[in-house]
């Protein structure tokens, strides 16, 4: 971002509105963000930000240094600026930051249970429904997507189970183990229409 000469002779004041750091720069503020926020240059339908009960609108943003990744520009609203406002409105104070940062801490909290859940993806559809709706919905996964998988996991295990008992005498567990547990695999393929119905 270039400043004019007129805005570097400027005296500089700054201060923080919960962890943004607000730097005055004659009648621009430029506040420094430890979380990025939705705003968006527009040039027309801008959206009004009000900031110390003045109203300004964004004109940049640009990379920061660490921990404040993000500069955002904020210029006075024009008095002639008519026919060109949006509906809706910004009032940017340590409320508005706090709630920012909390939801982009649990935005980062489940990218990172993504992550770690996305090799059990095949499995995940056999979680309760408030599990799936809630937590993995938040993390990223569509709930009605994972209950198919995992409902086409238990039919292509039952089928290979029965395959494994009727052409071989014994399922999976019976071939790792030996014959003697032969009626767990029985155990196993009664318990596998009962997931089923359970998942769905």
């Amino acid at each position: 971002m270039e400043l004019t000469k007129d805005m570097q002779a400027e005296t500089v004041t700054e201060l923080f509105v919960a962890t943004d750091k607000v730097v005055f720069e004659g009648d621009h503020v430029l506040i420094h963000a430890t979380e990025p926020m939705d705003w968006r240059i527009r040039e027309f339908c801008k959206v009004p930000i009000w900031f110390r009960d003045k109203k300004y609108y964004l004109r940049s943003k640009q990379t920061g240094q660490p921990p404040r990744g993000v500069i955002y520009e904020l210029v006075p609203w024009p008095e002639d600026l008519h026919g060109a406002e949006s509906p809706q409105s910004i009032r940017y104070d340590e409320d508005y930051v706090i709630a920012r940062n909390h939801l982009g801490g649990s935005v980062r909290r489940h990218d990172r249970f993504y992550h770690v859940l996305a090799p059990l993806y095949p499995f995940l559809g056999l979680a309760w429904s408030d599990f799936k709706n809630g937590t993995l919905a938040r993390c990223g996964f569509d709930p009605q997507s994972i209950t198919s998988t995992s409902i086409f996991l238990i039919f292509t295990s039952f089928i290979l189970q029965s395959v494994f008992i009727n052409r071989f005498g014994g399922g999976l567990i019976a071939q790792t183990f030996g014959r003697d547990y032969i009626l767990y695999d029985w155990g196993l393929l009664d318990s596998i229409p009962l997931s089923a119905t359970a998942t769905a």
